[in-house]
């Protein structure tokens, strides 16, 4: 099957998934899509060999959540299968950073005819009724070309804050729920999970890569990768707003790793040994520098941070003693 067989929807959403660790997490994410009120097609990018692969099938073609609670002093289990269904096609890939993927999914919607693209990470919880929202505000805002949800982010579980509400606080933004240059350069505060992008609008200012595919996001740009990219697209005269509804749940937990797949960049970043992901607190600082610069520019320039040379200090001369004295 193809995207053009699959089509059911005028949104295309993507998921990663490298693996099949915490499966009873994943399987929220995947009843939460399978309950939207409004249908999307979801593009499942995966690096999984085939008996996981099968696997993956039947999560997806009988999503499923299960409820544990004590009753009674005893602990039970309630499995709840969802009545709605997923309408899904799997790529396998190579490549594992979210600026790929992003393209990835933007590009097959574009050669597909899709009207908005988006991309959600495993374990997260997408709003039952957020793509309906989406396309309820797409139709009345035409002059918008990107629509952000209210997130609700939670830390190993518990409520932590909420993101990308930033635009409708007082004072912020020049206009109430409106993104701009302003605040952006101000504040590191958009995230790109849940939020739907115009796929046409997109495509004018995205440089074109030397295979024909568009590159909305700029793939070598670490760390910063989504930030430049908002960045760019609203110094280029694109709209932005956050509706005013908690679409999307964020969920983080504590690791000791960062894998470059992932936008959720962890506090504890330059904490974190380098072969697992993390970065030297100079490395971390370039690149958010460098989304500031960069966004001037369509193209990918291609910088790259190299890190600072360490010089010893020169030895010393020392006074000769008596007996080299003679």
């Amino acid at each position: 099957m193809n995207l053009k067989d699959l089509k059911n929807s005028n949104v295309l959403v993507s998921i990663f998934i490298d693996n099949l660790d915490k499966k009873e997490i994943l399987e929220e994410t995947l009843f939460s899509v399978s309950k939207q009120t409004s249908p999307i097609d979801l593009l499942v990018v995966h690096q999984l060999e085939d008996s996981d692969l099968e696997e993956l099938k039947t999560m997806l073609d009988s999503p499923k959540i299960t409820i544990r609670q004590t009753v009674d002093g005893k602990l039970e289990e309630q499995i709840t299968v969802s009545d709605g269904k997923i309408n899904y096609i799997l790529q396998k890939v190579e490549f594992d950073e979210f600026p790929k993927l992003f393209n990835n999914v933007f590009n097959k919607a574009l050669e597909n005819g899709y009207e908005l693209c988006s991309i959600i990470e495993k374990f997260d919880i997408v709003g039952l009724n957020w793509f309906s929202l989406v396309n309820v505000y797409q139709a009345e805002n035409p002059d918008v070309h990107i629509f952000f949800p209210i997130i609700r982010n939670s830390l190993n579980g518990v409520f932590s804050n909420l993101m990308n509400e930033a635009s409708w606080a007082e004072g912020l933004a020049e206009e109430a729920g409106k993104i701009d240059l302003n605040l952006l350069n101000r504040f590191n505060c958009m995230v790109p999970l849940g939020a739907a992008f115009r796929v046409k609008s997109l495509e004018e200012f995205s440089e074109e890569g030397k295979n024909g595919q568009f590159l909305p996001i700029k793939e070598s740009i670490k760390l910063s990768h989504y930030y430049e990219f908002f960045m760019r697209m609203i110094y280029n005269d694109l709209k932005a707003l956050c509706i005013p509804r908690i679409g999307y749940e964020y969920r983080v937990t504590t690791n000791d790793f960062f894998k470059q797949y992932s936008c959720k960049v962890p506090t504890n970043l330059t904490e974190i040994k380098a072969e697992n992901g993390g970065f030297a607190p100079q490395e971390a600082q370039f690149w958010m520098e460098l989304a500031k610069k960069e966004y001037f520019f369509d193209e990918d320039r291609d910088k790259i941070y190299v890190a600072p040379v360490e010089i010893e200090a020169p030895m010393q001369a020392q006074e000769p003693t008596q007996d080299e004295q003679g």
